[in-house]
């Protein structure tokens, strides 16, 4: 295992072992000692902005069965994000909408594979009863909120968080307690979206987030998480070094995404070959950036799963899966 000093969100950061074909191997496992002690919040849970969008149709907060099953996975935390995050407005009183689906959702909807911009996209509600539905079930099954705010919101060239603000202001009336992420894969912005965020001025928006929970009475213990970046590449690197550079100071957790394959083009080998499998292998690059420009700040792995796009049917929600 990695030598590793953060906790990992939803995935360890397990290498693969390569075993030649037709070759014993001797693994000796020593129990003497502990290598790494996992947060009891170790494996946790992502869900999609999406579903307040199409009315919590895959996903009713309310039913008893859900809060049983959801209940049998605490402690744990729920990430509310993703690349709808970046177009959701709250509105304590609103309509909500009902034309924010995209009419290809599940091709772009990926961590690291997105292949064109979303055709029919656009802001939607998130109303008061939402919020207060999505923190009371995460309250009665013992998740802890972690919710993605929208930094497509802008004015000047600087964040509107005048939006957020509202959301902030109302939560803490209500009493809930969240940590807050800030953008979607914003390093993907120009290919996913057709808009562009640099890193600089990224930094400059969590700061000012930071800000902003820290004279909220009701706020100031909230954790700020992100960036949420795409799979490791030269361009993301940059990206995160960058963003460390201004904003390491107000970011309590690095957070970053893994997929393996693309699930449109997965073949069940893809599966079952090191090669694909050892892609985890880059996230190495993430943390040990983190360390240099961030000594201390755990690095976690926000979003993953074995397949984007929306997985692979037949692959995906097989037995197959879990390799990866």
């Amino acid at each position: 295992m990695f030598s590793v000093y953060s906790i990992v969100f939803l995935c360890g950061l397990c290498p693969a072992v390569l075993v030649t074909a037709h070759r014993k191997a001797l693994i000796d496992v020593s129990e003497s000692k502990a290598v790494k002690q996992l947060d009891e919040r170790f494996l946790s849970v992502a869900l999609g902005s999406t579903l307040i969008a199409e009315r919590w149709k895959t996903f009713n907060v309310s039913s008893l069965k859900l809060q049983n099953l959801a209940r049998g996975l605490s402690p744990a935390y729920v990430r509310l994000g993703g690349t709808y995050a970046d177009f959701l407005i709250f509105n304590k009183t609103g309509t909500p909408s009902e034309n924010a689906i995209a009419e290809d959702t599940d091709l772009w909807l990926g961590g690291c594979g997105v292949n064109k911009a979303p055709k029919n996209i656009s802001n939607f509600t998130m109303t008061g009863q939402d919020w207060d539905s999505i923190n009371k079930f995460t309250q009665a099954v013992g998740w802890k909120l972690i919710f993605d705010l929208n930094v497509l919101l802008r004015r000047g060239g600087h964040w509107d968080s005048s939006n957020a603000e509202e959301l902030m202001h109302y939560t803490v009336n209500q009493g809930y307690h969240v940590d807050f992420e800030l953008g979607n894969e914003p390093d993907a912005f120009h290919h996913a979206l057709n808009r562009t965020l640099s890193s600089t001025d990224l930094a400059r928006d969590y700061r000012h987030l930071f800000a902003l929970l820290q004279k909220s009475a009701g706020l100031q213990k909230s954790r700020i998480i992100g960036p949420d970046l795409t799979r490791p590449s030269k361009r993301a690197l940059k990206y995160l070094s960058k963003f460390l550079t201004k904003a390491s100071s107000v970011v309590d957790i690095v957070t970053v995404h893994q997929y393996y394959i693309n699930g449109r083009a997965a073949t069940l080998n893809n599966f079952t070959d090191p090669h694909v499998l050892n892609y985890l292998l880059d996230i190495d690059e993430y943390l040990q950036l983190t360390r240099k420009l961030a000594p201390g700040t755990p690095v976690w792995l926000g979003e993953t799963s074995s397949a984007w796009g929306g997985g692979a049917d037949g692959l995906t929600n097989r037995y197959v899966a879990g390799f990866m």
